[in-house]
């Protein structure tokens, strides 16, 4: 997606690009892939800029016509189980409007009144900043960009916010909390310990409706910016697998290919796992010696990896919630214990399955996912059963949790994707499913940017270049490598 972003602004700019995709399909981990009536969405839950409100919007329009697509909004960003001191299980509704769930919160703990209020008011000003976070210079005139910046100063209400949240994650949050429903809730908010800070913009762009789901899920926004890019004479080349970047006299001047073709080029860019580019396509060299710090660290500052199950089953499952963590427990083949699994029911979307029918997708979490690899490539039979492991852990769990309306004399289709998969298609390092993760400080970058020390021509993209990856790294990273590129042609 960084690279269809990227390619269609250099298109604009009179530009002739050549994207190599190593895969059969645009849009890197953002894809969907069919399975006789279901259609399975590999990634987006929601889109940030699919509406007016937020410079994201201003982003995306700037490369396609964000506008085209078709979004719908939920009420309830998620339904999380949770159990009681009674051995039982409780329901806690994230709702997205701010002031339902500041109601809802107070009736469930009076005593934190206080944190509560504390914690909406965050949403509530980081809501009215949108339109200038992050900080986007909406034209091209460097004057008129000087002066955005400058009248950044009115977002002073952010420094303090950020001050009391910054080093706040889940976990850490909740043991502030008196009331142990709410506490053991915002333990679960997300399904490993996370930000405070990703917790509240999140909250921001739902509650202001800036960011939605796109009808036809991954497959929508990905071929919008393949047909955007196609028309504007962009060329795409599938099954391109690159091997080298080509180095003359400290400036990248082409590719060598798997297949033994040598291209030529006045700049190339990186849309790949920086740690293939610098370690392999460019034999490492090239990195700042803070960035290359960056190859040795541990599994933790990566983002976690996933285990998905997808299923097509022959009924709508209307009376299951789109999107649910159920308290289950277990192990996953690599050895990665687990307490809860996500459920995504995607009944809403028409596009995604037959009359009558609709798919979901159970996740399990993982930071294994060089066990996952190592397996793939030494036994495929060994790792087709490790799969099958985790789908029947996957069905069983909701053949119990929904014995109304799940079966399996149901399930029409099964697929599972592990991180072998991830790293199949993308390369990324342990199979990440979104680079360096945002734990331990939202706001602090990793010690790479757009280029590399010593190496002209080139720029990087992709959601390395930011802890927190995603869609929206992938767009302010092709903004970046734009400037970069241009700058030095």
């Amino acid at each position: 997606m960084a690279g269809l972003s990227l390619g269609i602004r250099l298109l604009r700019r009179g530009e002739n690009v050549t994207i190599y995709e190593a895969g059969t399909s645009v849009g890197g981990l953002c894809v969907n892939w069919r399975r006789g009536d279901y259609d399975f969405n590999g990634c987006l839950h929601w889109v940030l800029g699919a509406r007016a409100g937020s410079s994201f919007h201003d982003m995306w329009r700037d490369v396609c016509d964000i506008d085209s697509l078709k979004f719908i909004d939920f009420d309830e960003r998620v339904d999380i189980e949770v159990p009681d001191e009674d051995g039982g299980v409780w329901h806690f509704h994230l709702y997205n409007d701010v002031d339902r769930l500041q109601d809802y919160l107070l009736a469930l703990s009076p005593a934190d009144a206080r944190a509560i209020r504390r914690w909406m008011d965050a949403v509530r000003t980081v809501s009215r900043f949108l339109p200038d976070l992050p900080p986007y210079p909406r034209s091209s005139s460097r004057v008129r960009r000087a002066l955005h910046y400058a009248s950044l100063w009115r977002m002073w209400p952010m420094l303090p916010l950020m001050a009391r949240w910054g080093s706040l994650s889940t976990f850490s949050f909740a043991e502030t909390l008196k009331g142990p429903r709410l506490r053991e809730a915002v333990r679960r908010l997300y399904m490993n310990e996370t930000a405070m800070t990703v917790v509240i913009f999140g909250q921001a762009y739902m509650a202001t409706r800036v960011a939605a789901y796109p009808i036809g899920g991954s497959r929508a926004l990905s071929d919008l910016l393949l047909r955007t890019f196609l028309s504007l004479g962009g060329h795409v080349e599938f099954g391109a697998r690159v091997e080298k970047i080509r180095v003359d006299r400290g400036r990248a001047v082409g590719l060598e290919l798997a297949d033994g073709r040598v291209t030529s080029s006045d700049a190339v860019c990186s849309c790949a796992d920086w740690r293939w580019t610098v370690g392999h396509a460019l034999g490492g060299r090239f990195l700042s010696k803070a960035a290359r710090s960056l190859l040795s660290v541990d599994k933790t500052s990566i983002f976690y990896s996933y285990c998905r199950v997808h299923i097509g089953v022959a009924s709508r499952l209307d009376a299951i919630p789109h999107f649910l963590r159920i308290d289950e427990s277990g192990v996953l083949p690599d050895g990665t214990p687990f307490s809860q699994i996500e459920v995504e029911v995607n009944s809403f979307d028409p596009l995604l399955a037959a009359e009558g029918k609709t798919t979901l997708t159970v996740n399990f979490t993982t930071r294994e996912g060089q066990w996952w690899i190592n397996l793939r490539n030494s036994s495929r039979e060994a790792y087709k059963a490790a799969k099958n492991d985790v789908a029947r852990t996957a069905m069983a769990a909701l053949t119990r949790k929904f014995p109304g309306s799940f079966s399996e004399s149901i399930v029409e289709v099964v697929d599972v994707t592990s991180p072998a998969t991830y790293h199949r298609f993308t390369s990324n390092h342990l199979g990440s499913s979104q680079g360096w993760s945002p734990m331990k400080n939202i706001m602090r970058r990793p010690p790479l940017s757009s280029t590399l020390p010593g190496l002209r021509g080139f720029a990087l993209a992709g959601h390395w270049l930011e802890a927190g990856g995603g869609l929206p790294i992938a767009l302010i990273s092709a903004l970046r490598a734009e400037r970069a590129i241009i700058s030095d042609l």
